[in-house]
């Protein structure tokens, strides 16, 4: 991979195409030459010699089983509304009379069940599907309502929730059935065999996991950072603070835009690896596409990250430091994943006894994705803010800015690691994400955006969330602004629906409305600000 082109000894450049002849033909592994890099000479490895297998691994379907349990209450007989097959028997594809029948006969049918499902409630749970399913058939026979198998399929998925503590969940033949948002995936080297992996890197953890063996493919890459990457010392720490303000929100901007990550601990371990990761995505493809799965982007970081954590020299480090050099950062990753219709969160850490970068999906009470995570593992604040948010009884929504919002302004505690503004991003389902700003520290404040307070013509690129109400500031005019003149039919037209005939703005504005006018009037304050800026030199530029 050559950014440059190739000097051939012409024109004054060096010979590279000669020098990149003898090494191959010198053909040794790990050869260094005398490079200027950075602007200094130094040994760097040209060449490293591997067998084709090598770059080469097999890519296996970790499952784990399906368990269940099953409670008749009014809360899960209600979500038999969100059962299509439940749904379907009071709809009808024919017309007039008979469509009409059919609807009756199935809404009746749809009381009966729920009326049979009353009389079972009870604080029994079943952690045995087979068991209540043979309860649930009874109940049906006993009542006289038949069930076709798809319908009763549509009863006792609305009936179950997954639990650890249950029965596995077999097939008709004793096999256990695999839970789909389980399933994992593993790249395996290719000289390695599949079942040592799985004893050494898997069945520790998640001792009743198994590989689904028709669907491993073999795959191949060349994994430049594990081969060719040198651990440099960092350097000194303003430096690398200085350089992540001035990159912050080219960071932000991910190639993939379903998914973000964020870091806490050692900066000056974090920023290089999530450096590297936008390179890598940016850079592939695959990863690229917005049709590959969330959870091949976390395989990828979660490898990458392990890959850049071992290069770590740490032979000059005391043994303290040396169990702690490569867990000093530990990341949130999260998105949209498609295939579920589902937002994901993960929580990345180094996990010292297997030294390996791991991920731990979070949640909230096994049910809402939440994840806090702080640059001390001792401050007890990260526990108050789970604790705090779990204690919410309502949907959880914005409650859990809202607490994190109130720690950092808690000047009580000023030895504490959170502080600054707030940097606020979202995942929209459409598998795009946006970027927000924040008045800070309060609805009065300044503009912040990115952790740094925004001025000047900057405060028109984003938009505010209110601190006090962690709801988006209302930065539309109010009237219909005088901007045709800058703009195309289509986009005249889009202002006009946004407002009324009395040319005020309209209250029911959806989000993405307001965005797209947002962007819109954001376009012509620039084009304005040029307009300015051309008057300004031509009248400059007269005698």
């Amino acid at each position: 991979m050559l950014p440059n082109e190739i000097g051939n000894g012409e024109d004054g450049k060096p010979n590279q195409i000669e020098e990149i002849t003898r090494i191959y033909g010198e053909f040794q592994h790990n050869a260094k030459r005398k490079l200027e890099v950075d602007g200094k000479e130094q040994d760097v490895i040209v060449s490293k010699i591997f067998d084709n297998e090598d770059f080469g691994y097999w890519r296996i379907t970790v499952e784990r089983p399906l368990r269940l349990n099953f409670h008749v209450s009014d809360e899960r007989i209600a979500k038999l509304e969100n059962e299509t097959a439940f749904v379907n028997l009071a709809e009808s594809k024919k017309r007039g009379g008979i469509a009409l029948r059919e609807i009756e006969e199935g809404k009746q049918l749809q009381e009966s069940i729920k009326e049979v499902l009353r009389t079972l409630r009870a604080d029994s749970v079943y952690k045995n599907r087979d068991e209540f399913e043979r309860y649930l058939t009874d109940a049906l026979k006993a009542a006289d309502v038949k069930v076709a198998a798809p319908l009763k399929k549509a009863i006792m998925n609305a009936l179950a929730e997954r639990d650890e503590t249950a029965d596995i969940c077999t097939d008709k033949d004793g096999n256990p059935e695999p839970d789909t948002d389980l399933k994992d995936y593993e790249n395996v080297p290719l000289k390695d065999d599949i079942n040592e992996y799985m004893k050494r890197e898997v069945l520790p953890h998640i001792p009743d996991a198994w590989v689904d063996e028709s669907k491993t493919r073999i795959g191949y890459e060349i994994p430049f950072t594990r081969h060719f990457y040198e651990y440099v010392p960092p350097r000194p720490l303003e430096k690398i603070e200085q350089e992540i303000k001035d990159l912050e929100e080219e960071i932000r901007e991910l190639p993939r835009r379903d998914c973000f990550i964020c870091f806490a601990g050692e900066t000056n371990r974090a920023y290089p690896m999530i450096l590297n990761l936008i390179q890598t995505i940016n850079t592939s493809p695959a990863l690229k596409n917005p049709q590959t799965d969330l959870l091949d982007i976390l395989n990828h970081t979660k490898s990458l990250f392990t890959d850049l954590a071992q290069a770590i020299d740490l032979s000059e480090l005391s043994r303290p430091d040396y169990d702690y050099a490569r867990s000093e950062a530990q990341f949130i990753f999260g998105g949209w994943r498609w295939q579920t219709s589902e937002f994901y969160v993960w929580r990345l850490f180094y996990d010292l006894k297997q030294e390996v970068f791991t991920a731990e999906r979070c949640f909230l009470d096994d049910s809402e994705p939440v994840c806090f995570i702080g640059d001390l593992e001792r401050d007890d604040l990260i526990l108050e803010l789970y604790e705090e948010v779990g204690m919410k009884d309502i949907k959880l929504d914005m409650q859990p800015l809202k607490q994190l919002i109130n720690k950092i302004r808690d000047t009580s505690r000023p030895s504490s690691g959170i502080r600054g503004a707030p940097q606020i991003g979202k995942v929209y389902r459409s598998g795009n994400c946006k970027v927000f700003g924040v008045v800070w520290q309060s609805s009065n404040g300044k503009p912040h955006y990115q952790g740094r307070p925004i001025v000047g013509i900057q405060n028109l690129v984003h938009q505010y969330f209110d601190p006090d109400t962690c709801e988006l500031i209302n930065n539309l005019p109010d009237k219909k602004p005088d901007v045709a003149k800058f703009l195309h039919n289509d986009e005249i037209s889009f202002i006009n629906v946004c407002y009324n005939e009395a040319d005020n703005l309209k209250l029911d504005l959806n989000e993405f409305q307001r965005g797209k006018l947002h962007e819109i009037l954001r376009q012509v304050a620039y084009e304005q600000f040029l307009t300015a800026v051309k008057m300004i030199e031509q009248t400059e530029a007269q005698p």
